[in-house]
């Protein structure tokens, strides 16, 4: 039997993009604490190795979710600076909408009550760049960002991010309903 990986060693990936131009994840590596290589998930190959064994497929299918979570927290950021962009150049008017919620709405199928939130957060990232580094990198999910924006300035940015790091999302919900970091 091979030795146990701890799940929050998959710190890495690497994606190609398909024909289709969809991102798709071919490898998975597993870091160690200090940075060595200790397991390669490879889907070109069909092979789930650590240390030259086997690995098993859930926690090959581990390696793959949380790749694809931080994946999300990008265009999670991404898309912050799109709206922020967006509103800049009043890209509705471009296509006869009256209002960005409507552009929202029509073109992207997004419902007035997410696109006001997504706006919301969109702006608070703005003034918060450390923040929207964090959810660049996956260190925080768009669900944790879009409660610390209810309190975080730019002048207690770094202590919130410091107190919320390695916290779920409700135990976050509580820090943000306590304004205390």
């Amino acid at each position: 039997m091979g030795r146990v990986l701890n799940p929050s060693t998959f710190v890495a990936e690497i994606a190609d993009q398909s024909p289709e131009n969809h991102m798709v994840l071919r490898r998975v590596r597993v870091m160690g604490a200090r940075g060595e290589e200790m397991a390669m998930f490879d889907q070109t190959s069909g092979e789930s190795v650590v240390g030259g064994e086997q690995v098993p497929a859930w926690m090959r299918l581990h390696g793959e979710m949380k790749a694809a979570t931080r994946r999300r927290c990008a265009w999670d950021a991404q898309n912050a600076r799109h709206l922020r962009e967006a509103e800049a150049v009043q890209l509705w008017n471009h296509f006869g909408y009256i209002s960005i919620l409507e552009y929202l709405e029509r073109e992207h199928g997004i419902d007035p009550r997410t696109a006001n939130d997504r706006l919301r957060v969109s702006h608070a990232l703005g003034e918060l760049p450390l923040l929207e580094a964090e959810l660049e990198d996956g260190t925080f999910q768009y669900s944790h960002v879009k409660e610390l924006t209810r309190v975080v300035t730019p002048e207690t940015e770094d202590e919130w991010i410091a107190a919320a790091k390695g916290k779920t999302c409700g135990e976050v919900q509580a820090m943000v309903a306590g304004h205390k970091p």
